[in-house]
């Protein structure tokens, strides 16, 4: 099944992670969800539409989640939560 995504892979706390934002399977905003690695999804209702506001409503939902971790993109600079 095809689907939109938004991966990026950083480190957390020095180690290899992998987050995931689904903005859709058939359409953006049809089914959504964040994933740290490979924890179960964490699924969501988006505001919005439009694949920039889910990316950034997303973003927030793991930004809590890692609130209090060291998150590092691989070259070693910090990750914008942007």
């Amino acid at each position: 099944m095809p689907s939109i995504r938004w991966i990026r892979n950083v480190t957390v706390n020095g180690a290899k992670c992998t987050l995931e934002i689904m903005v859709g399977v058939q359409r953006i905003a049809d089914r959504c969800y964040v994933r740290i690695n490979q924890e179960p999804e964490l699924w969501f209702t988006p505001i919005a539409d439009s694949r920039d506001e889910i990316v950034n409503e997303a973003m927030q939902i793991l930004f809590k989640r890692l609130q209090g971790t060291e998150v590092l993109n691989l070259d070693g600079t910090p990750f914008q939560w942007e």
